[in-house]
């Protein structure tokens, strides 16, 4: 029985960096938490993507009594080929012997960018049993068709081109419905984004729909004020609240949130570039910063708004971001 709790079996299977597989307090919270919702904000570099894989291949090479399926999803194709990579790693450890495949798309007959392992089961005349299925891929991935008993998102708040919200209500949830599956997410927190949104969701009696952790750089072991001093260097706040504090940081204070400026964003005028300003009447504008505030200088010009003629558009072509604590009698000089 002991060899049920993930942390334990990690331990006595697998071997990271020539040892045996020793896990952090904090990931060994996330892997013994039997929650159907996980949710788990963290800083750079402390293992968050390593405690997905970990949870993923002791899931795999469980006797769960019947069939499973696990599905990993990251970000991007690469993404998706590096956390098979070190699954993989992590199951020769063990010698565990498994089956690799790229999975097809169901339409086109065609590969479909998603990777596969299997590990089958067998009785005491050699028969098999049920077989275990552990699937990577991007968003896309026609694999998403799959029921699951366990889908990982990782890095969810830094996904592109995705309706995060659609993805967690239209696929990922669904997927565990026939299973009375487990979700579980991790990610670095982007703004008061997607994670923020599962952070903050409750159900009718106002308790939290998700398991929720964060975890920053003070988890670390080693951690110290040297290092938090040296790693935060030229970073704005933001940034040193997405990658070092764990933190859902906002825009405190401006006029748009990171939100609004995003859905604001014009790919047209921005394939244009400088070129947009020319031979129209220009106005510039230099904001001034501060300790960690950036200096910036955006050059615009007016036209009129198709949809409320009384309230024109100002369409900022050219934005240039000054590094922090760029001196500021250069900012004004330039």
């Amino acid at each position: 029985m002991l060899l049920r709790d993930k942390t334990i079996a990690a331990y006595h299977h697998f071997r990271f960096n020539g040892l045996p597989m020793e896990l952090r307090y904090y990931q060994d919270v996330l892997l013994s938490d039997s929650g159907k919702r996980i949710l788990m904000v963290s800083s750079n570099q402390l293992g968050k993507s390593l405690t997905l894989d970990t949870d993923a291949a002791t899931n795999f090479i469980m006797d769960h009594g019947k069939e499973y399926v696990g599905i990993l999803v990251s970000k991007s194709l690469p993404q998706s080929q590096y956390q098979m990579s070190r699954i993989k790693q992590l199951l020769r450890s063990a010698d565990i012997d498994v089956s690799v495949e790229e999975t097809d798309d169901t339409k086109t007959g065609k590969k479909d960018n998603s990777f596969e392992i299997t590990y089958t089961f067998y009785d005491e005349r050699q028969k098999p049993k049920y077989t275990n299925h552990l699937i990577c891929c991007p968003p896309t991935g026609s694999a998403l068709g799959y029921p699951a008993n366990d889908m990982w998102l990782d890095e969810f708040d830094f996904w592109e081109n995705i309706d995060h919200d659609h993805f967690i209500k239209q696929v990922a949830i669904p997927r565990t419905f026939d299973t009375n599956g487990n979700l579980k997410v991790f990610t670095n927190p982007n703004g008061k984004l997607a994670a923020w949104n599962l952070w903050c969701a409750v159900d009718k009696n106002g308790v939290p729909v998700w398991h929720r952790y964060a975890f920053n750089y003070w988890d670390s072991p080693g951690a110290s004020q040297q290092g938090f001093d040296s790693r935060s260097v030229g970073m704005t706040k933001a940034q040193i609240d997405s990658t070092l504090l764990a933190q859902f940081s906002s825009a405190g204070g401006a006029v748009f949130s990171s939100e609004e400026i995003a859905d604001m964003f014009d790919s047209e005028l921005s394939q244009k570039g400088d070129v947009a300003g020319v031979g129209r009447e220009t106005a510039w504008f230099l904001d001034v910063g501060s300790v960690h505030d950036q200096s910036v200088l955006v050059g615009g010009f007016v036209e009129p708004n198709p949809l409320n003629p009384d309230i024109p558009l100002i369409k900022a072509f050219y934005v240039h971001k000054y590094p922090v604590g760029f001196p500021l009698g250069r900012v004004v000089g330039n």
